[in-house]
C-alpha cells in the first residue's frame, strides 16, 4: 500500500509539473508571437524602420526549444509512472484476500 501511495505522491507532483512546464510554454509562444507580428508591422508600414541588428528572436528560441524539450520528458516520465502505479495496483488487488 505504500508503495501506491508514493507513486501516487509522484504522479500527481508530475501532473503539476506538467502544467507548469505547458503554462511556461505557453506564454513564452505569445509572448513571441505577439513580437513577431509587432516587427512585421513596423517592416510594413515604416520606410525608415531597422529591426534589431542581433535579430528579433534572440534568446527566446532557445528558451521555447528548452521549454518543449522540457515538457516531452516530463509527459514521458508522467506516463511510466502511471504505467507503474497501475501495475502496483493490479498487483495489489490479486493480492488482496
Amino acid at each position: 500500500m505504500k508503495n501506491i501511495e508514493e507513486i501516487a505522491f509522484l504522479v500527481r507532483k508530475s501532473n503539476r509539473e506538467v502544467e507548469l512546464i505547458r503554462s511556461q510554454l505557453s506564454a513564452r509562444l505569445e509572448s513571441l508571437s505577439a513580437s513577431l507580428i509587432r516587427e512585421s508591422d513596423y517592416i510594413k508600414k515604416d520606410e525608415t524602420y531597422r529591426p534589431n541588428s542581433l535579430g528579433i528572436i534572440q534568446g527566446s528560441g532557445l528558451t521555447i526549444d528548452l521549454l518543449c524539450a522540457n515538457l516531452y520528458a516530463e509527459m514521458e516520465h508522467l506516463k511510466e509512472l502511471k504505467r507503474l502505479l497501475k501495475t502496483f495496483s493490479n498487483q495489489e488487488s490479486n493480492e488482496a484476500p
